[in-house]
């Protein structure tokens, strides 16, 4: 009985483990959701300066996310790997398939953290969707107005010998002038 108590607090020690992983990364995309809604919200107003402060902020957001995902990936293979799961399973081990090999009761806080994790995913993946859109919008009337100044500044008009306007495909050159 001793034997089965110690690997079930060990296992239970590897679940507190990915637990802690994952509620980390849930805290970490609230924060990069926040992020996402502040540049959304001021799109247009901010300086160079505080967009460069922003995406600064959201990189360094990424890179942490990245880094818990991978400590995430890592938990759950030496979980799978206590529980002696097949070669097969380990390669591809995911919180679902980990999830059909412990009892429900132990799986329920990660399947609930599990679900938050991937609701925010969509949030931000749907905030990520508009706040393009709304900047390409913006960015429409730029451009055109870019493409006007430039097809004016190469139609422009000189001046010719006799002090009258020419436009620059006149028989005049610009020399004789």
């Amino acid at each position: 009985m001793t034997h089965l108590s110690n690997v079930s607090s060990f296992m239970e020690n590897w679940l507190n483990q990915l637990t802690d992983s994952l509620q980390t990364q849930v805290l970490l995309h609230q924060d990069l959701l926040n992020l996402l809604m502040q540049e959304s919200e001021n799109l247009g107003k901010h300086s160079a300066s505080e967009l460069m402060q922003l995406h600064a902020k959201k990189h360094q957001k990424v890179r942490q996310i990245a880094t818990q995902e991978q400590r995430r990936l890592e938990i759950t293979q030496e979980l799978a790997q206590v529980l002696n799961l097949p070669k097969d399973v380990l390669q591809t081990i995911t919180l679902s398939t980990l999830q059909q090999h412990l009892p429900p009761k132990l799986m329920t806080s990660l399947q609930t953290l599990k679900n938050q994790l991937l609701e925010l995913m969509q949030q931000i993946f749907d905030l990520a969707n508009q706040t393009a859109e709304v900047a390409n919008a913006r960015l429409k009337p730029i451009e055109v107005s870019l493409q006007f100044l430039q097809e004016q500044q190469h139609s422009r008009s000189t001046y010719s010998v006799t002090g009258s306007l020419a436009s620059p495909s006149s028989a005049y050159s610009r020399f004789s002038v």
